[in-house]
């Protein structure tokens, strides 16, 4: 069996403590940094294992494991800080068979090794079966050892063995079947491991079995109404109602009272008219007599005055008049001279000493045709000796109802239209403050440096609520992340250290010994770094603006700054140009804008060859100033540059394995953001890297 391991390690300390390690026990270890190329070496080169670094610079390992298994079932062991039980997992659904966390003893890692390699040699040696199924005495043999088994546990276990790398989960339709999965630790022998499309190859998420259940994690029906329109409908809802009342009163009250009022004139008329009848029905006259005369000259009057602005349509009413019996005596239409209306409500109440009245349809399917008859009695030396009928169509009415009705719908619809402008506008003012109030809790809630917007009464009071609520949560979450970030960073260096302890409390050569007592040395330098860069980065994340910002010359500063490099430039043999036209101002604090400067000129100065040019240029551009630096080294790779500016992102400097802290640039970033502008990298055609601050004038 081959001894080749390959370590896919970007860390250089960490790498070497491993090849020592695997050396002394008989294997030859061989390094790369990046997982593009351990990849292309699986390709073209036999190893016997791969320890595989999860947090690489261009992959993560998970990828580099996922991609690995479409070609090939070699073992793999993750070696990594990431300490969170997802992550384990992930690490092996998609084929990894060990997961080691850093920091880490070598030794037992070599072990792990020894462990992976000896399980898969009796398969490949072509040894004698593990497992032996002897199908007529019922019998399974492990190892030369008869297993004591159940009818049951047999039948089992001999179509778990008749299908290698199978597992038990529940069928679709018997709550058990043989499905197809994975081997021991999730990897795959025999032949490559392809994962199905989309499936997870990094970060914390894995592939789900089985889709959620019907009905699980659905959302409420219909899209939740925005607040403003919720309090628009609102006042439409009580303006509609308003107008359904006034509507409704207007319906069952004015119209009615309207008829009620036409019935009380007509009752008086009815009344006065029969007085004057009273003599002439007495003396037999009343067809013939002054009477009949004066209703006759009455009903061909064509009056000229407006009544509340309508013209009225010229006399309506209808008189008739009839005996003790109830027979007319007298019709004004000249109609029902003769007839017996005794039974006929408005003559047969009145008859009777009672209020008589009664409602007639002309047409009995128009009830505008309809007629109101209200009646008086004629009265004789005290008794009854006839009835006097007024009658008139409620149509004369009709149109004094209609302008009534008019101008109550328009009021209603006046009133209405006032109350969606009030609430209109209450709304804009209320969504607007809302709105505004929204904006900051999502700026927040993104992370930016979000100012609490003015506001007045109880939103300002929910306003300072959130805003309390927001640092205190902010608070907490930082200090979370700030822990376990610090924590996650410091395993590798501290990883280095243990692996080198270790190594040298055994006997290696004084070189060896040198070496590794110079990882510890540099291991101890760069977590002291790290832990300074981060308290530093962490009083700057934690500031929600400038502190006495001022006008700052950049030629003044740009000078300052290149006066503290000097002597280390000249050792490196570098040399500098500046290009600062007089007069390029930003606004901002020095003292901050002086460290981005710094460290974008200590970037450059660590990936410049010797004798290389390191350029300083100022620009204007649309109301900014870009400061930029340039350098003449490799450049930066491509999976690099999106990647630049995030903290602890580092990559090993040129002829070198050392790395940075990865915060150099990140602490430049958040110079940056504080100052209202931005940071950019990018590769430059002939060669070198640019790295630019953008600036707002102020």
């Amino acid at each position: 069996m081959s001894n080749d391991i390959l370590i896919v390690e970007d860390e250089a300390a960490i790498a070497d403590a491993v090849a020592y390690a695997l050396a002394k026990d008989g294997f030859q270890a061989h390094r790369s940094a990046l997982g593009q190329e351990a990849l292309a070496r699986l390709k073209t080169e036999r190893f016997a294992l791969v320890i595989l670094d999860v947090g690489l610079p261009d992959l993560s390992g998970f990828e580099v494991c996922r991609r690995l298994r479409t070609f090939s079932d070699v073992p793999v062991i993750f070696l990594t800080a990431r300490s969170e039980e997802v992550d384990r997992i992930v690490g092996l659904e998609i084929g990894g068979d060990d997961y080691v966390l850093k920091p880490f003893s070598p030794r037992e890692l070599v072990a792990r090794v020894r462990v992976i390699l000896r399980r898969l040699e009796p398969r490949k040696a072509g040894a004698a079966p593990v497992f032996v199924v002897d199908e007529s005495r019922r019998l399974v043999t492990f190892c030369g050892t008869v297993l004591d088994l159940t009818r049951y546990e047999y039948l089992l276990l001999k179509t778990l063995l008749a299908q290698p790398g199978a597992g038990l989960h529940p069928g679709p339709a018997h709550g058990a079947g043989l499905v197809r999965g994975g081997g021991e630790h999730g990897a795959h022998r025999g032949r490559p491991r392809e994962d199905p499309p989309g499936e997870a190859a990094g970060g914390g998420s894995f592939r789900r079995s089985h889709p959620d259940p019907p009905g699980r994690g659905l959302q409420p029906w219909g899209t939740p109404l925005r607040i403003g329109l919720r309090i628009f409908l609102g006042f439409l809802l009580i303006a509609a109602l308003a107008a359904w009342f006034l509507a409704r009163t207007f319906t069952q009250e004015v119209r009615p009272g309207v008829r009620q009022g036409m019935e009380v004139a007509l009752g008086d008329a009815a009344n006065l008219l029969a007085e004057v009848a009273g003599p002439e029905l007495k003396a037999g006259t009343l067809a013939e007599g002054p009477f009949s005369e004066a209703v006759r000259r009455y009903r061909e009057r064509r009056p000229k005055s407006q009544v509340w602005g309508l013209e009225p349509g010229g006399p309506g009413f209808r008189v008739y008049a009839t005996d003790w019996e109830g027979r007319v005596v007298y019709d004004s239409a000249g109609e029902a001279v003769g007839q017996d209306y005794s039974r006929r409500n408005d003559v047969y109440l009145t008859l009777r000493g009672r209020y008589g009245a009664r409602s007639t349809r002309a047409d009995p399917t128009d009830p505008a045709t309809s007629v109101m008859h209200v009646a008086a009695p004629i009265l004789e030396e005290g008794r009854i000796a006839g009835v006097l009928t007024v009658a008139n169509p409620t149509a004369s009415v009709q149109p004094f109802a209609e302008a009534s009705e008019r101008k109550v719908m328009k009021a209603g619809l006046a009133l209405m239209a006032a109350a969606l402008l009030v609430g209109l506008g209450l709304t804009l003012w209320l969504t607007r403050a809302v709105n505004r109030l929204k904006a900051y809790a999502a700026e927040a809630a993104e992370g930016h440096k979000a100012v609490l917007p003015p506001l007045d009464g109880e939103l300002a009071e929910l306003g300072l609520a959130l805003e309390t609520m927001r640092e205190k949560l902010e608070g907490r979450a930082y200090a979370e992340a700030y822990v376990h970030t610090l924590t996650h960073e410091m395993k590798s260096p501290l990883a280095a250290i243990r692996g080198a302890a270790e190594l040298l409390e055994e006997a290696m050569p004084d070189a060896d010994r040198r070496r590794f007592v110079a990882n510890i040395q540099a291991s101890e330098a760069r977590l002291r770094v790290i832990i300074e860069r981060m308290l530093d980065l962490a009083a700057l994340q934690n500031r929600q603006g400038l502190k006495d910002p001022a006008e700052v010359d950049l030629v003044d500063l740009v000078a300052r700054v290149l006066d503290a490099k000097r002597t280390l430039m000249e050792r490196a043999g570098l040399s500098i140009e500046t290009h600062i036209p007089a007069g390029s101002r930003v606004r901002g604090e020095a003292f901050l804008l002086e460290q981005a400067l710094s460290n974008l000129l200590d970037n450059a100065m660590a990936f410049s060859p010797p004798g290389g040019l390191i350029t300083v240029e100022a620009v204007s551009s649309a109301g900014c100033l870009d400061l930029i630096v340039r350098d003449q080294g490799p450049g930066l790779p491509d999976f690099a540059l999106p990647r630049a500016f995030d903290a602890f992102y580092a990559l090993p400097r040129p002829g070198s394995e050392a790395k940075g802290t990865g915060l150099g640039l990140a602490f430049v970033k958040e110079i940056a953001e504080l100052h209202g502008g931005s940071t950019a990298i990018a590769n430059l055609p002939e060669g070198g890297a640019e790295a630019r601050i953008r600036l707002p004038r102020g």
